[in-house]
């Protein structure tokens, strides 16, 4: 399999959220709909879950999107672009598609000391009406191990929302303790969801206001075209 030389890394900057323990399944509550600009996000809940064999424990974060499944999916298997908004990813980049199968190279810089670390993801995305499940594992790089799953599940309601569930289990060949992965991601599972959401809600403001803008006779006076044809009234 090709292998992809890295470049100068760049360090990145890491905040460490608080992280819920019991490895419950998390339900946030969804946002508030219709109105949508003055709407706080919902809260993304983060759980720890034990993995068999490994001391480090994988990171489960959920949320709501205020879009639909559609939007959310479309955003969440533009797989060449992860690198405008995934935390600390430099680099992503299609490498083969196969049907279902889709092989993604991702480049993340660590620090001077240790290089970047690097894979080539084999993604894996099965839809169905109401959800979508997306699934990536690496086939190659420089990692011990890496997957990935986003679970994307349409909301009732009025106004479209989906629940996004990210888990992650990446295991660099670093020579740090287990609980430092298992915090680092914690930290970047909540970011990958909030990055996201993020993402996705300000495309839908935009695509929203442009189509309000597209109306016809929108922010036009009702007597403009008279007035304009006859003269100032009055005259």
């Amino acid at each position: 399999m090709a292998q992809v030389p890295p470049v100068a890394p760049v360090a990145p900057v890491v905040q460490v959220p608080q992280v819920s323990q019991g490895g419950q399944a998390v339900q946030p509550a969804p946002s508030t709909p219709a109105g949508g600009e003055s709407a706080q996000p919902a809260p993304i809940e983060v759980v720890s879950e034990a993995v068999e064999g490994l001391d480090v424990q994988r990171a489960r974060a959920v949320s709501v999107l205020r879009v639909s499944l559609e939007d959310a999916a479309r955003a969440v298997t533009d797989f060449g672009r992860y690198a405008e908004f995934l935390p600390h990813v430099r680099e992503s980049r299609v490498v083969r598609r196969n049907r279902a199968l889709t092989d993604v190279y991702l480049q993340v810089p660590i620090n001077q000391s240790f290089g970047v670390v690097w894979s080539l993801v084999r993604m894996n995305a099965q839809r169905s009406r109401d959800q979508m499940v997306l699934t990536g594992e690496a086939v190659d790089g420089n990692m011990d191990r890496f997957e990935m799953r986003c679970v994307l599940r349409r909301m009732p309601g009025a106004e479209p929302s989906t629940q996004m569930e990210f888990s992650l289990l990446a295991l660099p060949r670093l020579p740090l303790p287990a609980s430092v992965f298992t915090r680092e991601m914690a930290t970047n599972a909540r970011r990958v969801v909030d990055t996201m959401r993020s993402r996705v809600e300000q495309a839908r403001a935009v695509d929203s206001i442009r189509a309000a803008g597209a109306e016809p006779g929108a922010g036009v006076p009702p007597n403009a075209s008279a007035q304009s044809a006859n003269g100032p009234a009055g005259h």
